[in-house]
């Protein structure tokens, strides 16, 4: 769905992923043929490097470990 700004214009295309109970996890400079694989890993708790941003904050959903949060990002 297209949606506003997270701030991040530099990196779109920009693709979000989120999971049952999981934190939203952002992912940039994102191709079409790009997005199955990103969807299978996020699957298997697996994130590329190459394209991932970070994951967003929340008080209800549990954090992925090792994933920096976008708040923190040097953006």
């Amino acid at each position: 769905m297209e949606v506003g700004c997270i701030g991040f214009c530099s990196q779109e295309p920009i693709v979000d992923i989120k999971l049952p109970d999981r934190a939203r996890v952002s992912f940039g400079n994102v191709a079409g043929e790009d997005v199955p694989q990103l969807f299978d890993n996020a699957l298997v708790g697996k994130f590329d490097a190459d394209h991932l941003l970070g994951q967003f904050r929340s008080d209800r959903d549990q954090p992925w470990p090792h994933v920096q949060y976008l708040d923190e990002h040097p953006l």
